[in-house]
């Protein structure tokens, strides 16, 4: 009787400090947590708050897009801006990118990555490229359908079709392509920036607004040089940046 006493008695003891030692480390990572965010560092993965940018770099793999006069090709020149926009971005916005390295995938699968992940805006960056070495600028598209009439439906009048669903958004993509445009003019030498509609496939599927970039044009010798200049291309990451700023401010 004596042994049986003790063990239950030691099984009693036993209860309570198990559970003072569980409300111990339940109270110890509480005070980590609460001083991770005090100190700045990133946010808890089950924070939501932040609005998701899907970063487009144009091209990838085998498929080099333009190319400079120099040799520079647009698919590397795509996905550094896209990284360094990454960097400038993330901390204030959860970033969403297509591709994150050298290879191929197929435009509607960009548009569908950011559908997935329900971003608020798609932003596809290329390069341009001309016959006339001398042509240069930066050109903002955003979405229109080949064959578009003045009496087509215009945000999602009737706009229901999955390859076309980016037709509900065309207002909202043209305000985010102006905000973009005043950005981008304040860069070194104020480029010309211009806001044209095109049929693009990379732009007809997603589901928010969205625009595709030509940052500058690989063709003309000295923006050639100048995009392959890290100083530069941070330049217009941030002008990019500061017009995506510049929307989601004025945007519920």
């Amino acid at each position: 009787m004596g042994v049986k006493r003790n063990q239950a008695a030691t099984g009693r003891r036993n209860t309570p400090t198990t559970l003072s030692a569980a409300l111990f480390f339940t109270a110890a990572m509480m005070v980590i947590w609460t001083s991770s965010i005090a100190q700045g560092q990133p946010p808890s993965p089950f924070e939501t708050d932040r609005r998701t940018v899907a970063i487009d770099a144009g091209h990838g793999g085998k498929d080099l897009g333009g190319r400079g006069t120099a040799g520079t090709v647009e698919k590397k020149v795509c996905l550094a801006l896209a990284r360094q926009l990454t960097h400038l971005m993330e901390p204030t916005y959860h970033i969403v990118l297509t591709r994150s390295d050298d290879y191929d995938i197929a435009l509607q699968e960009r548009t569908a990555i950011a559908n997935h992940n329900r971003a608020a805006l798609f932003i596809s960056i290329h390069m341009a490229a001309s016959y006339l070495h001398s042509t240069n600028g930066i050109c903002i598209y955003y979405y229109q359908p080949a064959g578009r009439s003045p009496s087509d439906p215009v945000d999602g009048e009737s706009a229901t079709a999955w390859s076309h669903i980016q037709m509900a958004h065309l207002t909202a993509s043209r305000e985010l392509a102006m905000k973009l445009k005043s950005a981008l003019a304040m860069l070194p030498g104020q480029p010309t920036a211009k806001i044209m509609q095109a049929p693009l496939v990379v732009l007809q599927g997603a589901d928010m607004p969205a625009v595709a970039i030509e940052a500058g044009y690989l063709t003309h010798p000295s923006t050639e040089k100048a995009l392959n200049s890290p100083e530069f291309q941070t330049a217009i990451a941030r002008a990019i940046a500061k017009g995506i700023d510049l929307y989601l401010a004025a945007t519920p």
